[in-house]
């Protein structure tokens, strides 16, 4: 199985654990509230520009928050495409624009919901042992 992309871009294999059906406990990963905002642009608009990203997800660098996603099993899902424009003085240069290609978008929406999950869990053990506990901060403000 490959995905195809735009714009005459050669396919890339899916991989196989991907292409087999997809293990879900082979699911990459989400860590944080900054890579979980990524994961949920990407799915939500077909491509975002590199330099556009950082606003989405909250970040100055927006680029490591991807770079983890990566190294954290998106390697293959996460895709950089480059293209060309002319910049104001006239040089060409190739940006790029991060997608996840429409074949691989429910194993991100996958990753999204276990962080979820996780971070729902987390929230309700962090709120319950602080529940009933006498302040005993002495002195004012």
């Amino acid at each position: 199985m490959t995905v195809k992309l735009k714009a005459g871009q050669k396919t890339r294999p899916i991989p196989t654990s991907i292409a087999s059906g997809g293990n879900m406990n082979n699911v990459p990963y989400i860590r944080d509230i900054r890579e979980k905002r990524a994961v949920e642009a990407l799915l939500k608009y077909e491509s975002i520009p590199v330099k556009d990203i950082g606003s989405m997800v909250g970040a100055l660098n927006a680029r490591q928050n991807i770079s983890k996603l990566r190294n954290q099993g998106f390697q293959d899902i996460i895709l950089t495409e480059r293209f060309e424009v002319v910049d104001r003085d006239g040089k060409i240069c190739r940006p790029g624009k991060y997608l996840i290609p429409a074949a691989l978008k429910p194993i991100a929406e996958e990753a999204v919901k276990k962080y979820v999950t996780q971070a729902s869990a987390n929230a309700k053990v962090t709120t319950g042992k602080n529940l009933n506990k006498p302040n005993h901060n002495k002195g004012g403000a």
